[in-house]
């Protein structure tokens, strides 16, 4: 089940816990000024999202989007005037075989065997009613495919596509006149480590650059995480893998960087990973990671760290 809980600022609870789908995870919210908020989350092959008013009562849930071979955690943001854009990852495939089961086991003719494999990171804007802004936009894409056969006991594979793998979430986050901009991880051909890339996108859904590096190091740069003032200036975060560190970088509204990247957690645990923001209207922002010395309950942290402007 998905549920959602509103609170005052004081932290007080306000009203009693809502369910949001009683079949669903891997849950996203975003809020606006006036309270209005939005869930997104996955559901199978799918992604849906649901807009509520200030007192927590529901629309109709959308459907966003799927792929055939499943979705990735999916990421909601909002402007001020309560449009929304939804980012996430899906995967979709084609499988054909031509031959038995007992002729492929043997490989005999006839034994032909295709994966046509896709991934791609994707984005869709919506107004304050729950209605389309436009189609579907493609921040990142990977494909690969594959052909295999098999002939009297020889087996032969052929590699036709080399696939880009992507990571598996996509983060967004929106200024007040509707602009945004997503974080992804992915991982290029013959690269030792994931990158962490950004893109921005104008109000009409329409990207104005090229996926931006962010950082790629020997272990990676993972897990992207990023919040945004209504400036449009924003933050972004992200973990270098085992035995890395939990990162800060923020930004102008342009997307030059402000000032040096920051490391956000002292070094001391081996698991940082894993980095969760918040920003509030002035540019003052909240990093909080998990970290742990091996991933164990006994020595789990939720550690965080305040930044201000």
């Amino acid at each position: 089940q998905v549920k959602a809980q509103r609170f005052a600022a004081d932290g007080t609870a306000q009203g009693a816990e809502i369910l949001v789908a009683a079949d669903g995870m891997q849950p996203s919210v975003a809020m606006e000024p006036d309270g209005d908020f939005v869930v997104a989350w996955t559901k199978g092959a799918d992604v849906w999202a649901r807009r509520y008013s200030a007192a927590g009562v529901g629309g109709l849930p959308l459907l966003i989007g799927g792929g055939s071979d499943g979705v990735g955690a999916p990421s909601v943001a909002m402007d001020g005037d309560g449009d929304f854009v939804v980012g996430w990852l899906e995967a979709s495939g084609l499988h054909p075989k031509v031959g038995t089961v007992i002729s492929c086991y043997y490989a005999q003719a006839p034994c032909i065997h295709i994966d046509a494999d896709s991934a791609s990171i994707r984005t869709r804007r919506y107004n304050a009613n729950g209605l389309p802004l436009g189609a579907e936009a493609v921040v990142d894409s990977s494909q690969s495919v594959s052909l295999t056969s098999a002939s009297n006991g020889h087996v032969s594979s052929f590699t036709l596509t080399e696939p880009v793998n992507l990571g598996q979430t996509a983060r967004v986050a929106m200024a007040a006149d509707g602009s945004y901009v997503v974080a992804w991880s992915r991982q290029p051909i013959g690269a030792s480590g994931y990158q962490t890339v950004t893109r921005h996108y104008s109000r009409y859904n329409i990207a104005t650059e090229q996926p931006q590096l962010v950082r790629q190091g020997d272990g990676g740069a993972l897990n992207p995480a990023i919040a945004m003032a209504p400036s449009g200036s924003y933050v972004l975060a992200y973990d270098t893998g085992y035995g890395g560190g939990i990162y800060v970088q923020p930004y102008t509204a342009a997307g030059a960087k402000l000032g040096p990247t920051l490391r956000a957690d002292d070094g001391s645990f081996a698991y940082p990973r894993a980095p969760v923001l918040t920003m509030d209207k002035a540019g003052d922002f909240v990093v909080s990671w998990d970290q742990s010395w091996d991933y164990t309950l006994a020595s789990y942290q939720l550690p965080a760290r305040y930044y201000g402007v």
